[in-house]
């Protein structure tokens, strides 16, 4: 519980928990299997997933729908070629070159320290 002034915020974290954790969990059903454990390159959404920062700091994405949000985070992150570019075109095909996908993102949130990608 977070008070500030006479705005008080009460939140549950297993809530919260269950929120992120909600596209795997779909993502499971979706596809009948289960979801690979401890590789981040392996998500099934590259925009649902944590990308490190210059300065070692953590940037946690949670775009649950992919090809609604795709072109504009690519023009935010200052490649928007990548939204072109067919390996990437659409959810099913970024699925399918996800690896190559979070590699191209861990790459480019690697080139800014947290506060700036905060910016």
């Amino acid at each position: 519980m977070v008070r500030r002034g006479s705005i008080e915020v009460d939140v549950s974290l297993l809530g919260t928990a269950m929120w992120v954790l909600a596209p795997d969990i779909v993502a499971g059903l979706l596809l009948r299997r289960d979801l690979p454990s401890g590789d981040r390159t392996q998500a099934p959404n590259p925009i649902v997933n944590s990308y490190c920062t210059k300065d070692g700091r953590w940037l946690f994405l949670n775009m649950l729908q992919p090809d609604r949000y795709w072109a504009d985070l690519c023009a935010r992150l200052g490649r928007p070629e990548l939204a072109a570019d067919p390996r990437f075109a659409d959810g099913k095909v970024r699925y399918e070159n996800r690896a190559e996908c979070i590699r191209a993102l861990d790459a480019i949130f690697a080139e800014r320290t947290f506060d700036e990608w905060r910016e």
